[in-house]
């Protein structure tokens, strides 16, 4: 095998290798970050839940605040985000499969193997906006216990 063989056997599997990382950092991001945002999101729905079928002092303290609508649209975005997440990484995983076939097939130069890719950009835009949408219907609606528990902290630190 003469030195340039070498070097495409080489770069070749350099691509192949990363597209295998891509993979892997897909799933890692779908199974930790995205599904703690719905995990949150439903726990704070079936907290709602709970406490609309009660006759405690939460349910007149939450009154009627919308937290059982903010956690529904908060796990909705979840979905989202998990949704554009996968459309992202799939563009990604194209693209990078893409260049290895256009390498194999001698219409790509090694050096520009590796250039950032570009597919799934918007999809990770998406993503994001929907994964901060999530996160931050969490905390509207859990907005009033917050705001009890930060009152009832400085009360005791404060002794007021």
């Amino acid at each position: 095998m003469d030195l340039q063989e070498e070097s495409r056997r080489r770069v070749r599997a350099s691509l192949f290798e990363w597209k295998q990382q891509t993979d892997g950092l897909f799933k890692e991001w779908i199974l930790e970050t995205v599904k703690t945002l719905a995990l949150l999101n439903s726990a704070g729905l079936a907290g709602v839940a709970a406490i609309f079928a009660s006759d405690g002092v939460a349910k007149a303290m939450l009154g009627n605040y919308p937290s059982a609508a903010l956690f529904m649209v908060g796990l909705m975005a979840a979905g989202f985000d998990m949704y554009f997440n996968a459309q992202g990484w799939l563009g990604r995983n194209i693209e990078i499969f893409e260049r290895i076939k256009r390498f194999d097939a001698d219409e790509l130069e090694a050096r520009r193997a590796f250039e950032m890719t570009r597919k799934g950009e918007r999809w990770f835009v998406a993503a994001s906006i929907a994964g901060w949408t999530s996160a931050v219907m969490f905390v509207l609606g859990a907005w009033p216990f917050i705001r009890t528990a930060f009152g009832q902290v400085a009360h005791l630190i404060c002794g007021k």
